[in-house]
């Protein structure tokens, strides 16, 4: 029974449910009110959520401000009140998140100080998504615009992508789970911009808004080229999302 639950409704569904139904609601009735005053599209919605629903996926995106890790989740309300799995699993750096609110909000720490600590992180993360769970990755490894870590970028179409040194292709084939790479665009961002500082931002603008377009979600090759080819390969996708 429990086996089954699991290819139901994706691993540790119990603590979907609880997050899900306690500060999952929160964010979800927010992510209804950017809607509903035009501070929030989405686009590709109906494959995502047809994706997510199957579980075993990555969901890689960009990673411009603050509010973006809880509007990923958010934006699946109400569907992950009884689909757990939609409520994703994401990875957070130390402190960034309190305790007591890691399990509610599907949190994995990463204590990108400790190598031993973080390959610990990186084997539940394996676990979680071979197991048929959901995780959100934002593959730059920090905001785009963040001055206190300096990185090489890329370009194109207009879009500005920090170079991808992740390990989110290797995760997905030993998982034998799909990508999904999402872009997401929140324009006038010159500053590192928090969760609060983003809503500010989006509505100090009448026509501002935040879109967020999800792509083609793809398999890694069949044919490993190597991280690096693979970690391009997905900046590639990413920027054409």
């Amino acid at each position: 029974m429990k086996n089954l639950a699991t290819r139901a409704l994706g691993p540790k569904w119990l603590s979907g449910y609880a997050g899900g139904w306690t500060l999952g609601t929160l964010v979800g009735i927010a992510t209804v009110l950017l809607f509903i005053f035009g501070k929030l599209r989405v686009r590709g919605y109906r494959c995502a959520l047809s994706t997510a629903m199957r579980g075993k996926l990555i969901v890689a995106a960009n990673h411009p401000e603050g509010l973006s890790p809880f509007l990923m989740s958010g934006i699946f309300f109400p569907w992950f009140l009884f689909f757990p799995r939609l409520l994703f699993w994401n990875m957070s750096r130390e402190r960034l998140v309190p305790s007591w609110a890691l399990g509610m909000l599907r949190c994995i720490l990463v204590d990108r100080g400790d190598r031993i600590k973080k390959s610990e992180a990186l084997s539940r993360v394996l676990k979680i998504v071979a197991d048929g769970g959901n995780i959100l990755v934002f593959a730059e490894g920090t905001r785009t615009i963040d001055p206190d870590n300096l990185a090489e970028f890329r370009e194109k179409n207009g879009r500005k992508l920090r170079r991808i040194r992740t390990g989110v292709p290797m995760i997905a084939r030993y998982a034998k789970a799909r990508i999904m790479p999402v872009w997401i665009d929140v324009p006038d961002i010159t500053v590192k911009l928090g969760p609060l500082q983003t809503l500010t931002h989006l509505f100090f603008a009448k026509k501002r808004r935040m879109i967020i377009s999800f792509g083609e979600p793809y398999a890694v090759r069949e044919k490993w080229h190597g991280l690096a080819a693979e970690n391009e390969f997905l900046e590639d996708r990413i920027l054409a999302s």
